[in-house]
């Protein structure tokens, strides 16, 4: 999953409060609202000003806090680290954007946390990134028709993806995330990315190696024992794909668990957060299970302990994406084709769907501290369909709209201002 902007200001209004609070379930208090302010603010000479007029919208809109990406999708970084290099639209007066989205974010009484593009590695037509810089042996290697493919060199793509199944990238990734919640600036951080990025990957050798230690012995056919690809695109099981799955997810569950644990032993009081798809019934092609304990997946290719595998008892807060262009449930089944073998509703694919099911899939408990995360993006040029996705929303506890960039290319601060 990728949530990135490109343009250069953004403005948000109190009109998302109003939304909040209709939708709202238990309470007329309207529950938190945040902003991600994206990299595309990020991306000109006058960051500074962009940013601050970000958070100056924000305020003016009654959000409860801000979002401030730290790591794009290229594996650079807008603000110091020893991590990962810095991106060339780092200010060039030596401004750290921390810093000063903090000491805007105080005028205003604002929450702060860090965003971080988690698994990302460069972007492929620009050849541009830590991919394209001697960690290339980092990235996913992906299944397609025509064979194994690297994602830096697939044409096809825009963004490269980091294996979540190579340790040297999960090393380097929990060592930026410790960087940056010892930053006084921030309360916590959002993590997106954390995935593998389709069901086609990762086969790699790094991730091959990892596996068959995994299921402690060596397989003779690669990618074969765990599937192959045909022709028109259709999968086709191996003897070893359901225990494929499961590694994938529990290597995602023990990433997670251990940047909660990160947070917890080395920054009391500091939280981090993961944003997953909201497509749970599809979401083991990620790599992704952030259902209760002992609910039922009904796949018969997941195996029996696969519930064991949920990132909701890591610790850790979800921020459940609900990014779909259908608002409601009868939106999505008119316009979503699903094979009858996939076995679920497509209603699941709307944000009246997603945010109606994923709160029993939580449970009470889970759905009250989970967010939900909208993307405008999926609504340009039509603010009534956004109107009425934020409306959907009810029963979390907060909201995460994305994204500053895409609220100010859209105008829609003139809209809601009341």
């Amino acid at each position: 999953m990728r949530l990135n902007g490109w343009r250069n200001r953004a403005v948000v209004s109190a009109g998302f409060v109003c939304l909040l609070m209709l939708g709202c379930a238990r309470s007329t208090a309207p529950p938190p609202l945040w902003v991600w302010l994206d990299g595309g603010l990020f991306t000109s000479s006058s960051a500074r000003e962009a940013l601050e007029v970000a958070i100056d919208s924000a305020a003016a809109a009654g959000a409860t806090g801000v979002v401030v990406e730290v790591k794009s999708c290229t594996g650079e970084t807008f603000v110091p680290a020893a991590s990962f290099p810095a991106a060339p639209e780092v200010p060039s007066d030596g401004a750290d954007l921390l810093q000063l989205a903090a000491a805007r974010a105080r005028q205003h009484g604002l929450k702060l946390a860090a965003g971080v593009q988690t698994f990302f590695g460069g972007n492929v037509g620009q050849r541009r990134g830590i991919a394209f810089a001697g960690l290339s042996d980092w990235c996913v290697t992906r299944l397609t028709e025509a064979g194994l493919l690297r994602d830096t060199e697939n044409a096809s793509l825009r963004w490269v993806r980091l294996s979540p199944a190579v340790e040297a990238a999960r090393k380097a990734e929990l060592q930026f995330l410790d960087e940056i919640l010892g930053r006084d600036e921030v309360e916590g951080a959002w993590l997106v990315g954390v995935e593998f990025p389709d069901v086609w990957s990762d086969f790699g050798l790094n991730a091959r190696r990892a596996f068959e230690g995994w299921l402690g012995m060596e397989l003779r056919s690669w990618p074969g024992d765990v599937c192959s690809r045909e022709a028109a695109g259709a999968m086709r099981a191996g003897p070893y794909l359901r225990q494929w799955l499961l590694w994938r997810c529990a290597v995602i569950r023990d990433f997670v668990a251990e940047a909660q644990g990160l947070a917890s032993s080395h920054h009391p009081g500091k939280w981090v957060g993961v944003i997953v798809g909201g497509w749970l019934p599809r979401g083991y092609e990620q790599g992704v299970n952030w259902a209760r304990p002992g609910y039922d997946h009904r796949n018969r290719w997941l195996a029996a302990d696969y519930s064991q595998t949920t990132l909701a008892t890591t610790g850790a807060k979800l921020g459940i994406g609900m990014f779909f262009a259908a608002v409601t449930e009868d939106e999505a089944r008119k316009s979503t084709r699903i094979p009858e073998e996939a076995g679920f509703d497509p209603g699941w694919l709307s944000v009246e769907g997603c945010s109606r099911r994923a709160r029993d899939v939580l449970g009470a408990e889970g759905g009250e501290q989970a967010f939900a995360v909208l993307h405008l993006g999926h609504y340009a040029g039509n603010w009534r369909q956004a109107e009425r996705a934020v409306r959907a929303v009810r029963g979390f506890a907060g909201l995460l709209i994305f994204d500053a960039t895409q609220l100010n290319a859209e105008r829609w601060w003139s809209r809601l201002r009341p």
